[in-house]
């Protein structure tokens, strides 16, 4: 299963897209993890993932979230949440993650 898939920089924007797939979980949350150091490592700094396809998330899902958060805030870079679903913005919400992370829902 193909959970992630990313695209360059775009001049317009400055960022890197990372579009997280259906689930972001315990089994899975380390290839995020993998590919965001990676693309921060080689100078990328400001990410945004694709959280619109992603309708299952656990603690480890969110907790990769947060992590990856203050590894990009100690580079001085920025990490956005692009879309993310109503069950993605909740699980946020409810634990207070969504304070530390920027956060573009979509335009309805």
């Amino acid at each position: 299963m193909n959970i992630l898939r990313w695209r360059g920089n775009t001049k317009k924007e400055g960022f890197v897209h990372v579009k997280v797939g259906k689930e972001l979980l315990v089994g899975n949350r380390q290839k995020l993890r993998n590919k965001i150091l990676d693309l921060l490592d080689g100078g990328h700094l400001n990410i945004r993932l694709d959280m619109s396809e992603c309708h299952l998330i656990d603690s480890s899902g969110l907790g990769v979230l947060h992590c990856l958060s203050q590894e990009v805030d100690k580079r001085d870079g920025r990490l956005e949440i692009y879309h993310p679903t109503e069950l993605v913005v909740a699980f946020l919400e409810q634990t207070r993650l969504g304070d530390d992370l920027t956060i573009i829902r979509s335009a309805a």
